[in-house]
């Protein structure tokens, strides 16, 4: 009996890798067709070798106060061990950042399997979709935290809500610490997980996820506050300069993320798509899942207007979500399987067409014309339109 049990779990864990592998060797082909290096990376690698030299958290030496000129704490501190053992950060905060994205596809192939119920092929089709999209590939690289902070905040929702009867607070409350201290936005990122859980608790009538997500975010935010109170003792200052020179709430700047959420969804056409089909499964016994995916997809979007978009390519500000969009396009997948029952072509293309709609672009070709997009255009600094992979090849050649 017990080798029959371990043949039984060999056989389950060889299943997961054949399924998996084409998804991760999709994934990782992409990344190396999109790596990049941007330059703003280079201002978390002169404020990681200057404090790895002892020379403290400043950009220029000798300039007091010192400016908190980056945006990403956490990641400098990682960076600085590079440059403390003296190894080429260029190449190294790629590695690691494509490292997270692996554990990312990973960690969302285990969560649609363990927690959604619907198998090996909903996995596998929510990774190979996710694995696809091109700002996920584009943001494994480019030097920059985005990568980190999207691993985290899947861990996070993960642990707190992946199963909901059994949330993991220790391990939720380490993702939510390290979010607020990787990156400025990080508080906001942890209101989307608390409405998620609230709603998710509500929902379910649930105390003990209710409890279990207000102490998670009670830490974080003592985190957050510990933060602050480094950052005026040293900087001088309770906001970050990045933050400060640029954003700034206005009506003009709400145009302009408007711009930056419209491109995002008519450049990549799988995302729109995935959304009107995940509709119905609001009123299914999928309702919860749909609904999580659904708070965090729009409260990233929101983000994008509140803060008037950003200037780099393929939406960066919007891969935190990206997982979350898969999640829904499982649950889609999942829906498709049970209605055509034993019939693989409609769910096959379904599986073809999504994929097709997020590669295309990663191509510079696009199904929205370019007159639509270009009325939306909101790197006003640029004069002429670019295209999200034009933008790609411009700060890569930069």
């Amino acid at each position: 009996m017990k080798s029959s049990g371990l043949a039984s779990q060999d056989s389950g864990r060889a299943s997961r890798v054949l399924w998996f592998a084409p998804c991760l060797a999709s994934y990782l082909l992409l990344v190396l067709k999109f790596n990049f290096l941007t330059d703003d990376a280079f201002i978390s690698f002169r404020y990681s070798r200057n404090f790895a030299e002892g020379l403290g958290l400043r950009y220029n030496v000798g300039v007091d106060p010192p400016v908190e000129g980056f945006s990403n704490f956490l990641w400098v501190m990682w960076l600085s061990l590079f440059e403390w053992v003296q190894l080429d950060v260029t190449f190294w905060s790629r590695i690691s950042s494509a490292a997270c994205g692996v554990l990312l596809v990973w960690r969302l192939f285990e969560f649609v399997r363990l927690h959604l119920g619907g198998g090996l092929f909903p996995a596998a089709a929510a990774t190979l979709f996710l694995g696809t999209l091109p700002p996920m590939a584009a943001w494994s690289t480019s030097g920059l935290e985005t990568m980190p902070f999207a691993l985290l905040f899947f861990l996070a929702f993960e642990s707190l809500l992946g199963d909901c009867e059994r949330p993991r607070i220790a391990r939720a409350a380490a993702a939510l610490v390290a979010i607020v201290l990787i990156r400025t936005d990080g508080p906001y990122w942890v209101c989307l997980i608390a409405t998620a859980g609230l709603i998710s608790s509500l929902a379910l009538r649930s105390r003990s996820l209710a409890r279990a997500t207000a102490v998670a975010c009670a830490i974080a935010a003592a985190a957050f506050c510990g933060y602050l109170a480094f950052r005026y003792a040293y900087f001088g200052d309770i906001v970050s300069n990045s933050a400060r020179a640029k954003v700034a709430f206005s009506v003009l700047s709400f145009q302009r993320g408007v711009n930056y959420d419209l491109i995002f969804l008519l450049t990549y056409l799988s995302a729109p798509l995935v959304v009107l089909l995940s509709v119905p499964l609001l009123w299914s016994h999928r309702a919860l899942r749909c609904v999580q995916a659904a708070v965090i997809l729009a409260g990233a979007f929101a983000y994008g207007i509140l803060v008037g978009g950003d200037f780099f390519c393929m939406g960066r500000f919007l891969v935190p979500a990206l997982p979350f969009l898969a999640i829904l396009f499982a649950l889609v997948v999942e829906r498709w399987e049970e209605r055509w029952q034993r019939r693989r072509a409609p769910v096959a293309l379904l599986l073809v067409t999504a994929i097709a709609l997020s590669l295309l672009p990663g191509y510079d070709l696009h199904l929205a014309p370019e007159a639509l997009r270009e009325r939306f255009h909101f790197r006003w600094r640029v004069k002429e339109h670019r295209s999200e992979h034009q933008q790609w090849e411009f700060q890569r050649r930069n």
